[in-house]
């Protein structure tokens, strides 16, 4: 008697949930496993993303340090049909870095296959990215503090150089436009190196002045313009700039600084986009401190929308049927658009009125006994 209450306490004892129960794993791995003496061998990583470049605008672009994984000597570069690159385009085998100065001709996209040669001569990796290259924008400030409002001219400052932009080479534009931004302490992006435009005898300009060369040589010239204010006016930030290139112009400084011959300069005022300007009615006198007055444009830089880091997703629903529906008449939308159709689909506006069938699903719990109880057994079965 005593032996089947001891089977039916075993198989019916009173026992709590799974995650009660103490559960000890030991999960510890040899630490002492010797390393490969031999690095990876030289691969592709996450590659090169496609770029865009601009016209008139310094193209400055590095190879991402984890574009390739292994150890790399040096680049191989060539467009993706086996060609050179294009004209405009610097490359350095070393650093991987490539420079330019697109012209107006370069708009569209140009392929390039970048390859990584590997210390060892026979590893090589390989990669393929796009260069995008835009027109020039009308708009020439990067500063969205510097935006102007909607239908003011945008002021922007001009130095002329006395030679036709053709004959400068790829690499002096690039070494023209960086020591300029390095001269005035402004980033390269806001330069824009462009073919002569204007007369100097333009309504649009307000106020110009000589540079070191007294008389025009080249067949054509060029200009290096960026923006220093709106509505005819400079922003207090550029003021002394102002004054820096008006001296150093005429003085010679501004020459030795780009290595190139300069004519002169100008502050000229102009709509944003290519409309038509009507004749200004105020020409300034050259006169900085008379002519321009201190203005500060304050505009809301633009919303931008951010992107959460999460995203929430709905479950989606489960189907409820409906038993009936009230006997109002529903309201049809007719398409008049879909002559010759089927029937439109009637939506019913009544709410449904039929109870929605609810049911709980409770999570199944697994039971277990613990090991106290099971010592209890083990000691009744002894007696028995």
């Amino acid at each position: 008697m005593l032996s089947y209450i001891g089977i039916w306490l075993l198989v019916s004892c009173p026992c709590i949930f799974a995650s009660q129960l103490p559960f000890e794993e030991d999960f510890d791995f040899d630490q002492d496993i010797p390393r490969s003496e031999t690095s990876s061998p030289l691969h592709r990583l996450w590659g090169i993303s496609d770029t865009k470049a601009r016209v008139g605008q310094l193209f400055h672009f590095s190879i991402p340090v984890d574009a390739f994984e292994g150890s790399i000597s040096h680049y191989k570069v060539s467009t993706a049909d086996g060609k050179p690159l294009p004209d405009w385009l610097q490359f350095n085998s070393k650093t991987g870095l490539l420079e330019g100065v697109p012209e107006e001709d370069s708009v569209g996209e140009v392929y390039i296959l970048l390859q990584a040669i590997g210390e060892n001569p026979q590893e090589m990796a390989k990669d393929l990215f796009a260069i995008e290259i835009l027109p020039r924008p009308h708009i020439l400030h990067v500063n969205a503090k510097e935006r102007c409002k909607v239908g003011q001219e945008v002021s922007s400052l001009t130095v002329v150089i006395d030679r036709s932009l053709n004959e400068v080479s790829p690499k002096d534009k690039i070494t023209t436009l960086k020591n300029l931004a390095g001269f005035l302490g402004i980033s390269y992006e806001k330069i824009n190196m462009i073919s002569q435009a204007h007369d100097i005898l333009s309504d649009a300009i307000i106020m110009a002045g000589p540079g070191n060369v007294k008389k025009k040589t080249a067949s054509s010239t060029f200009v290096l313009q960026w923006q220093v204010g709106c509505g005819g006016k400079v922003f207090p930030a550029y003021k002394s700039q102002l004054q820096q290139i008006k001296l150093n112009s005429k003085d010679g400084t501004l020459a030795e600084v780009i290595q190139l011959p300069v004519i002169g300069w100008y502050l000229i005022s102009e709509a944003p986009g290519p409309t038509f300007r009507h004749r200004r009615e105020i020409v300034g006198s050259g006169d900085v401190e008379n002519d321009l007055e201190e203005e500060i444009v304050n505009e809301t830089e633009p919303e931008i929308e951010v992107e959460p880091e999460t995203r929430i997703i709905p479950s989606l629903a489960t189907p409820v049927f409906a038993e009936h529906m009230t006997s109002a008449t529903p309201e049809v939308h007719r398409h008049r658009h879909h002559n010759g159709e089927s029937p439109p689909l009637e939506v019913p506006t009544s709410l449904l009125t039929s109870p929605i069938p609810f049911a709980s699903i409770m999570p199944t719990p697994i039971y277990v006994c613990t090991q106290s109880l099971w010592l209890l057994f083990f000691s009744l079965s002894l007696f028995l």
